[in-house]
């Protein structure tokens, strides 16, 4: 939601890597992911971080795409969803 822009994804994602996670960004604000790419992203992760920015863009976006779909079976399996700020 924050446009994949670099700089508020490594403000999100920094604390995260320095505790020693691996982060896998998803970036789809501007480009269209194949639906094995969005698949295996998804699939992989036990938790899941939307940034902030313009909600109703995101939710046209991932539907879309067919992200949405993805993101509610991932959150039906127990895949942990957060975010900050629209992500939330």
């Amino acid at each position: 939601a924050s446009y994949d822009i670099p700089k508020f994804r490594r403000n999100q994602t920094n604390a995260f890597i320095d505790l020693g996670c691996d982060v896998t960004s998803l970036d789809v604000a501007n480009q269209r992911p194949d639906q094995d790419e969005m698949e295996e992203a998804v699939d992989n992760a036990d938790i899941i971080l939307v940034s902030g920015g313009n909600t109703l863009y995101a939710l046209d976006r991932w539907r879309y795409l067919g992200l949405d779909e993805l993101l509610r079976t991932a959150a039906e399996r127990g895949t942990v969803m957060a975010g900050g700020s629209a992500g939330a």
